[in-house]
């Protein structure tokens, strides 16, 4: 028979296991679509539109160099370190598609698209393009650095990135090396546990009533 002491023991070193074990897959994993990305969130994800203009020529230039806005509590901005051209909302008018953020016009540097969220993560995703099937590059802020190609449909924003980092990070830097980038759609929030986890948390629980079962009897 167990004492109480050894399975109060047990019941701490599980407990404390499940809280930081940490999922076989170290460092970033991508994935295809958004229903895959989705599958392996924990819920509450948030998502983030970029809303039309409404104008008659359905564009506003936010800004040229560094520049930003924010919707729903992310900040969207360029910097003027890394290109001179302009950050601009172009709408349904323009694009025939649903409204994007666009870095774009440059005469020097590359199209730059930095995303700040409200806080820490580890899950991103959203969709994005560029003009001419140029290659794209999502740097997080934890270091990691993503590397995607596009299809070059412009303001369609057809392409999609979903990421979970066992890091968290607050921020993605997205870049392209040809003349424009456009994104739409954010959503973020946090990674799922892995099946590993919620065993041990399940051997702390019922190492935790056996415990209390001992007492009452």
């Amino acid at each position: 028979m167990f004492s109480r002491r050894s399975v109060l023991r047990v019941g701490l070193v599980l407990a404390v296991a499940c809280l930081s074990v940490a999922p076989s897959y170290a460092g970033a994993v991508t994935y295809a679509s958004y229903a895959s990305w989705s599958a392996a969130m924990s819920g509450g994800i948030t998502k983030v539109t970029i809303p039309d203009p409404g104008l008659v020529y359905d564009y506003i230039i936010i800004g040229t160099g560094t520049a930003s806005v924010t919707y729903s509590g992310v900040i969207f901005s360029t910097r003027a370190s890394l290109s001179d051209g302009e950050l601009l909302n172009v709408g349904f008018g323009v694009s025939g598609d649903p409204a994007v953020l666009s870095s774009q016009n440059q005469t020097t540097g590359v199209p730059n698209i930095l995303t700040s969220l409200p806080g820490d993560v580890t899950g991103f995703a959203l969709y994005y393009d560029t003009f001419d099937g140029s290659s794209v590059n999502f740097t997080l802020s934890n270091g990691q650095i993503i590397t995607q190609g596009s299809s070059g449909n412009g303001y369609s924003a057809l392409d999609f990135l979903g990421v979970t980092d066992t890091t968290p990070f607050n921020s993605v830097l997205v870049t392209s090396s040809g003349f424009g980038l456009n994104l739409n759609n954010v959503s973020y929030g946090q990674m799922a546990p892995e099946p590993a986890t919620w065993l041990l948390l399940a051997g702390g629980l019922a190492a935790a009533a056996l415990l209390r079962r001992r007492r009452v009897n």
